[in-house]
This record gives structure tokens, C-alpha cells and sequence, in this order.
């Protein structure tokens, strides 16, 4: 491989919505970069499919990607739980207080909320959920396949909820 097509790292923020921002910006501008929105872990630490917030560019293209990543941050404003890289699982289980001072355990949240085979979808609904601070827990042990759970007290209006996000608008790939 010649050094000047070698991937230079743009960017690793994990940050849905800035990603997708500077990847559709970079596409805009004919620059190529890697366009993976999933990536999975290995057989030692299990299988397990998490979103990409990674951005490569070719090293001959670098200069001009960080140009481009300058003008997207610069109508940009993160908020300070943006986390600058120390991005949540989202196929983690999310726990507010509200499940606690009522005693539940992770066992409790057995209504299904929504399963499916489109993991990118996990964080959106988990991202509804948590604005509404409804209490679930994701399982994937199906190759491809997540389920979400909420507790029962909350299931009308999670998958309400869910229903929103699979109807809104999709991510680009």
C-alpha cells in the first residue's frame, strides 16, 4: 500500500448526530472515508455488534477532511454530557432512579418493548426511552438480533415511543 492511501483517524467521537453530520459533509465534498456504521467485537470478548463512530480518510485527503471537520464543528454545539469519546453502550441497560426507588430488578423489565434485526435502531429507541426516563435493558444473544424490555408500568408508552423512532426518519449510510 503507497503511504499517501493509508487511513489517517478524522475523528472517534462517540456522538451519533456529529458523525452523521461530518460523514454526509465529507461525502458533499468528494472526500472518501470509511462509511461502517457497525462494527463488532471479537471471539475472546464476544461477539457483540456496536455502532462505528470511527472516521478514516485517505492521508493524501486528510488536510482537506480536517478543513471540511472544522466547518462542521463550527456550527456545532455539543452539550457537556456530549462526552468528547466516553460514548454509553447502547446496547447497555439504562437504570434512572425512578427504577430504583421503586425496587425493581433487571429482571422486572420483561415487556417487550420492540426486536428486531436493524441493531442501529437500539440507540435511537434507547436515546426515546432515556429522554422519558423509562427503564430498559437490551438483550442480544441472537446473532443480529436485539430485543428491548422495559418494566410493564412503562410498556404503553415505550413502545409508543419506539414506534416513533422505527417511523421517523432513517440514519444515512
Amino acid at each position: 500500500m503507497a503511504a499517501e492511501d493509508s487511513a489517517w483517524q478524522l475523528c472517534n467521537l462517540a456522538h451519533p448526530k456529529f458523525i452523521t453530520e461530518l460523514r454526509k459533509a465529507l461525502h458533499a465534498a468528494g472526500i472518501p472515508f470509511n462509511n461502517a456504521n457497525i462494527s463488532h467485537g471479537d471471539f475472546v470478548s464476544g461477539r457483540r455488534y456496536v455502532p462505528n463512530y470511527e472516521v478514516l480518510v485517505l492521508k493524501r485527503d486528510f488536510e482537506r477532511a480536517t478543513q471540511v471537520m472544522s466547518q462542521v464543528l463550527r456550527h456545532w454545539e455539543f452539550e457537556p454530557s456530549a462526552g468528547f469519546g466516553i460514548g454509553s453502550d447502547p446496547l447497555g441497560d439504562y437504570w434512572p432512579m425512578r427504577a430504583s426507588e421503586n425496587g425493581w430488578f433487571r429482571e422486572d423489565l420483561s415487556a417487550l418493548v420492540w426486536s428486531g434485526q436493524n441493531i442501529g435502531r437500539v440507540d435511537g429507541i434507547g436515546r426515546a426511552l432515556q429522554e422519558h426516563e423509562i427503564p430498559y435493558r437490551v438483550e442480544t444473544e441472537q446473532l443480529r438480533t436485539a430485543k428491548i424490555f422495559s418494566h410493564p408500568e412503562d410498556e404503553a408508552r415505550a413502545k409508543e415511543l419506539a414506534q416513533e423512532v422505527m417511523e421517523g426518519p432513517q440514519p444515512e449510510r
